[in-house]
C-alpha cells in the first residue's frame, strides 16, 4: 500500500467514525424529543386540570366539604414546590441545550426545553392559586374568635 493509500484510508476511518457519532447524537436527539413531548402532554394535561379546578373552586363553597384529615392545602404548597424544583432543573438543561455546540436550531431541543419551561410554570402557578383557593374557602367556613385581643399572646392563646 503507497503512503497516499493510507493517508486516505486513515481519511476513511475518520469520516466513518465522525459520521457514526452523528448517528449516535441523532438518536440521542430523538429520544431526547420523545421524552421531552411525554412530559409536555402531562404538563399540558395538568395545566388543564389545574384551570377547571380553578373555575369550580372559584364559583362553588369548598371549605364545608372538604376532609378535615387531609391538608389539602399543603398538598397542592408542596406539589407547587415539586413543580419549582422541576422548572429549576428543566431551566438547567434549557441552558445547557442553548449552549451544546453539536445541537442545532432544527433539532428542536431548546425549543422543546422552552416549551416544557412555559408549561411548568404556568402549573406552578396555578398550584399556588388552587392551594390559596381552598385556604381561603376553608377559612370562610370557620367560626370567627370572639372578644377583643390585646396582645398577639391574648390572640393566640384563645386559638389553642
Amino acid at each position: 500500500m503507497h503512503t497516499t493509500q493510507v493517508r486516505e484510508l486513515k481519511a476513511f476511518g475518520r469520516v466513518v467514525q465522525s459520521r457514526s457519532r452523528d448517528l449516535v447524537l441523532l438518536k440521542t436527539i430523538e429520544e431526547t424529543l420523545a421524552q421531552l413531548d411525554e412530559e409536555l402532554v402531562q404538563l399540558k394535561m395538568a395545566n388543564t386540570a389545574a384551570d377547571e379546578f380553578i373555575v369550580a373552586l372559584k364559583n362553588h363553597d369548598i371549605g364545608s366539604i372538604l376532609d378535615e384529615d387531609v391538608d389539602v392545602v399543603g398538598v397542592f404548597e408542596q406539589a407547587r414546590d415539586h413543580i419549582g424544583t422541576y422548572f429549576e432543573k428543566i431551566s438547567r438543561c434549557h441552558i445547557s441545550a442553548v449552549n451544546d455546540s453539536e445541537l442545532h436550531d432544527e433539532d428542536g431541543v431548546v425549543e422543546a426545553f422552552a416549551s416544557i419551561q412555559e408549561e411548568a410554570a404556568e402549573l406552578h402557578n396555578k398550584l399556588n392559586t388552587l392551594a390559596w383557593l381552598i385556604g381561603e374557602g376553608i377559612a370562610d367556613t370557620q367560626k370567627p374568635l370572639e372578644g377583643e385581643f390585646t396582645s398577639a399572646a391574648d390572640l393566640f392563646a384563645t386559638m389553642e
